[in-house]
């Protein structure tokens, strides 16, 4: 048999956010634009009814009565309201002070969506907060030193004031990035665990990037978070400090 097909991998949720995001301002505007088709039309038909006149006619009906059924002819009038010029007046008004209501509840529909689907500023966090498996990482720092481990993987000691870690790079634009000294920036890195040690990664998903200031601080390199497991867990005096 074919090997089954795989089935796409489920959208992240900031495209999720965004695609909901999109469609409530797509509906906004669709309401916006109703309004104001509907506040052409009711001009319309008030500009209509501006000229009408009676209608007057004859007609023939049978009905009940309180003592028994009968006929009749008799006449009867129908006559259509024609609203005074005073009274059609505030009518108008009333509808456009409506519309304007609502234009203004869709615009701060709108407003609302686009401050909530505008990028948010990263927190950058610092690096003795790295534990294994940990993910979301946004780190400002400072590197130490870049080795290249064969033709496709370096390993990168950078850190902070608070310590110091180590990145698995696996591109030479990466690597670049982190020669001695370089100030950078990574923003939704993770940590995986290679044969027990803590590395991080700059994924796809991942972004790593000058800082946009230099920084001054020094990196710990006495305080080394990545260290193997079996130390986190027999409270190796790095980790304690970290």
């Amino acid at each position: 048999m074919p090997p089954k097909a795989k089935a796409p991998p489920v959208p992240s949720a900031d495209v999720q956010k965004k695609a909901r995001g999109k469609a409530m301002r797509k509906k906004s505007e669709n309401i916006y634009a109703a309004e104001e088709a509907r506040k052409k039309s009711a001009t319309l038909r008030v500009d209509w009814a501006k000229g009408a006149g009676i209608k007057v006619g004859k007609g023939k009906g049978k009905g009940k009565g309180s003592k028994g059924k009968g006929k009749g002819k008799g006449k009867g009038k129908y006559v259509q309201k024609v609203s005074s010029e005073e009274a059609r007046q505030t009518a108008v008004e009333k509808l456009e002070r409506w519309v304007v209501k609502k234009r203004k509840e869709s615009i701060s529909e709108m407003v609302k969506i686009d401050k909530m689907l505008a990028p948010k500023k990263p927190k950058f966090g610092k690096v003795k907060s790295i534990v294994p498996e940990k993910k979301g990482l946004n780190l400002l720092l400072k590197s130490v030193k870049c080795d290249k481990i064969d033709d496709t993987t370096w390993e990168a000691v950078l850190g902070d004031e608070t310590g110091v870690v180590t990145f698995s790079l696996k591109s030479q634009e990466l690597a670049d990035l982190c020669k001695a000294d370089a100030s950078v920036r990574v923003q939704n890195a993770k940590v995986v665990m290679q044969k027990g040690f803590i590395r991080v990664v700059v994924d796809k998903w991942a972004v790593m990037k000058a800082a946009d200031e230099p920084i001054e601080a020094a990196a710990l390199t006495t305080n080394d978070v990545s260290v193997s497991i079996q130390g986190l867990r027999h409270g190796d005096a790095r980790a304690q400090r970290a």
